[in-house]
């Protein structure tokens, strides 16, 4: 009995003990078109939150993460992990190593050690980035294009496997980020100037850029995803889509039962299979660049418990056997789902918690 499956009967057993009642259905199904990637499970961290959560530069990076890290990369068959910084916050940051006064809408400011540590965390295990740059101006790519200098200052790109243009754009003519009635159309012609600046400085490697960052099933956004990738293919390394198959948000209340059903799972991947078949028919990696359980933080005694690890392996091999390219889940220094999180009273003690241990097992 290999450890995957002394892992997962742990797990289930564990779950089990936790539910009235639990149905388990195990099917054979049809080996992925394309082999699940070394790097497959990641990490994806908050602008503001990621450097703490790594070990802040000139300190050098957390013993603990770096081995967590480690322990990932040495596992037979994986790589080391993948760390997108991005979320809410990216269109929230601005690189301002002068600290000038904020614009409206930007609650923190990049600062040359932001880049630095996470570099240094990622280095020693070889590791790899993805930078998920501001996208509030529409037409203006400024604060994107400096970032991306300070990037290419600072740390260079050995690491740096792709950057991102703004976070669940999909969102934006409801968040405030763009006028009520933003279009696709809108997206695309923005996003076309953002791209075209950042290459056009000359230091960003081509292809470079990860297209998307949807999250929300916008009909509109998705229907349009097709002409995208076809249009924008010379622009992109890779396509993310985030998911999240449960939600807390406004305190909405989920149980474990609904986080084991199918549609938390295989439901996810069928969802994505039509734009990863196009993907991969023009060569672009497609990543679901940030997940998680249950969106808004998580939810407490499900979201940071066993059965969501569970859930966890059940997801990725799925999300494998549609041939995604892996998926980054989400987290932070102490919030519910995350994989790992440090207490503030002994920041260099990791509380690891079970998410963390799926990520062994794929």
């Amino acid at each position: 009995m290999n450890q995957i499956t002394i892992f997962c009967l742990l797990l289930i057993a564990t779950v089990v003990l936790c539910l009235d009642s639990v149905n388990i259905r195990v099917t054979k199904d049809p080996l992925p078109s394309r082999p699940i990637s070394p790097n497959f499970g990641g990490f994806s961290l908050e602008v503001p939150d990621a450097a703490n959560m790594v070990g802040r530069y000139p300190s050098p990076p957390k013993d603990s993460y770096v081995q967590l890290l480690r322990n990932l990369a040495l596992t037979p068959g994986a790589g080391a992990p993948r760390l997108r910084i991005g979320g809410n916050s990216a269109d929230e940051s601005w690189w301002n190593p002068d600290n000038l006064p904020k614009p409206q809408g930007i609650t923190y400011n990049i600062q040359p050690d932001d880049l630095i540590s996470i570099n240094n965390a990622v280095k020693p295990v070889n590791g790899s980035i993805v930078f998920d740059l501001d996208f509030r101006q529409p037409t203006t790519p400024t604060w994107a294009v400096n970032h991306a200098l300070a990037i290419n200052k600072y740390i260079g790109w050995d690491y740096v496997y792709a950057l991102e243009i703004g976070n669940e754009c999909d969102l934006y003519g409801h968040n405030g980020i763009r006028p009520t009635g933003y279009t696709f159309d809108d997206y695309q012609r923005e996003w076309n100037i953002y791209a075209n600046a950042l290459y056009a400085t000359g230091v960003v490697p081509k292809p470079r850029i990860q297209g998307a960052t949807f999250c929300c099933e916008n009909p509109e956004f998705d229907r349009g995803l097709s002409s995208y990738m076809r249009s924008s293919k010379s622009l992109l390394r890779t396509l993310s889509y985030h998911r999240y198959p449960l939600d807390h948000c406004g305190g909405h209340m989920n149980t474990m039962s609904q986080l084991l059903e199918d549609r938390a799972s295989v439901g996810q991947a069928e969802f994505l299979k039509p734009y990863i078949e196009i993907a991969s028919s023009l060569d672009i990696e497609f990543w679901v660049g940030e997940s998680n359980s249950i969106a808004c933080g998580g939810q407490e005694g499900i979201s940071n418990v066993f059965g969501s690890a569970l859930w966890a392996v059940d997801y990725m091999f799925n999300l494998a056997n549609v041939s995604a390219w892996g998926v980054n889940f989400h987290g932070g220094v102490r919030s519910i789902y995350t994989p790992i999180a440090y207490d503030n009273t002994d920041p260099s003690f990791p509380d690891v918690r079970p998410l963390y241990l799926s990520l062994i097992h794929i």
